[in-house]
């Protein structure tokens, strides 16, 4: 759940503190658990084709500040902060229109933690359907596209907290036997 992200945070801050540079704290909460598990054709950094699994802080991800402002899964706002206040509430809806991926969103970020590209100051993103189709500076936005403002955010592929048993399943049609 998004509780287990401060506990994540927190144990990747703490080794921060002790010395371990930044990048690799990011890399070892977002594409090395996607690596490990497989999955990293499709998450753990912000990639061109990747879906588009983002969290918004407030901070550089390993400040004592740093807040989520808003997470993104799949091109969705499923977390946003609201003004004013210090907690964050479930912005998805059951009965949320679907419709809505087939829209391009432009995201405008400060900046962008990409993990694979580096950092981008005033970065953009743009996503349709759900995944990540630019990554970069100097694009020009669609006109169709729908701008998000996230000027004032550092930009984080979404985290991967291995407690979360994302992976680690046995589907039912599946019969598993010591061999």
């Amino acid at each position: 759940g998004f509780g287990n992200r401060a506990d994540l945070l927190f144990a990747a801050g703490a080794a921060v503190r002790w010395g371990l540079p930044e990048e690799t704290a990011l890399r070892a909460v977002t594409l090395a658990p996607a690596e490990f598990l497989g999955v990293a054709d499709r998450v753990g950094s912000i990639e061109k084709g990747k879906h588009a699994d983002l969290v918004f802080l407030s901070a550089d991800p390993f400040r004592a500040s740093s807040v989520a402002q808003r997470v993104m899964v799949d091109g969705e706002f499923v977390f946003e902060r609201r003004p004013g206040d210090d907690r964050t509430y479930d912005a998805a809806r059951a009965d949320a229109d679907r419709s809505k991926k087939k829209e391009i969103l432009a995201v405008k970020a400060g900046r962008i933690l990409s993990v694979t590209q580096g950092v981008i100051s005033d970065g953009l993103i743009l996503v349709e359907n759900g995944k990540i189709t630019y990554v970069g500076r100097g694009q020009v936005i669609p006109k169709n596209a729908k701008v998000i403002d996230a000027g004032k955010d550092v930009v984080v592929p979404g985290m991967i907290d291995l407690n979360s048993h994302l992976g680690f399943h046995i589907d039912q049609s599946e019969s598993w036997t010591a061999r």
